[in-house]
Parts: C-alpha cells; sequence; structure tokens
C-alpha cells in the first residue's frame, strides 16, 4: 500500500525528490513512502515507534539497495550498493 501524501506529517515529504521506503510488518503488510529525504532517520524512527516492524528497505528505482531488519534485540543494516554486502 502506498501512503498517501495527506498521511504524511513531515513538510519534506511533500516535495518531490528523495528514495522509496519500503516498510513490511510481522503480519506480511506493507507500506510504501516516497519522496524520503533521509531515509535511515526515518526508518530508525518507524522502528522506535512500532514493535510490529520486521524489515525496511530502500528501493529507489525498484532495487533494494538498503534493508534494516530487527528482531526487536538489536538493529542490523545491510547495504547492497555496487554489489557488495556490508552488515553494521
Amino acid at each position: 500500500m502506498k501512503v498517501g501524501d495527506n498521511h504524511r506529517t513531515n513538510p519534506l515529504s511533500h516535495k518531490p525528490g528523495g528514495d522509496e521506503v519500503r516498510i513490511t510488518f510481522v503480519s506480511g503488510k506493507w507500506r510504501d513512502y516516497d519522496k524520503v529525504k533521509y531515509p535511515q532517520a526515518f526508518i530508525e524512527k518507524c522502528f522506535d515507534l512500532d514493535d510490529s516492524i520486521l524489515e525496511a528497505q530502500v528501493l529507489p528505482d525498484g532495487k533494494v539497495i538498503t534493508r534494516y531488519v530487527t528482531d526487536s534485540k538489536s538493529f542490523e543494516y545491510i547495504n547492497f550498493k555496487k554489489g557488495k554486502n556490508t552488515r553494521n
């Protein structure tokens, strides 16, 4: 489900540009947010606010370049840029 601008609270979310972020919940449902200017900060805030998030992905041009996962004990960042996977 794509989240409409009317549900977005950050004024930057109404300006063109940025990345698309997909938030996937434990239930299997997902939400896509476009025009995200600071995806890592956005994703970390989402994880802070909602315990039912399974993972989050940055999806520019339809390709996953960054994936964040949590097991509610830790937060793992996986970077897929340039074919290299790095975990933090």
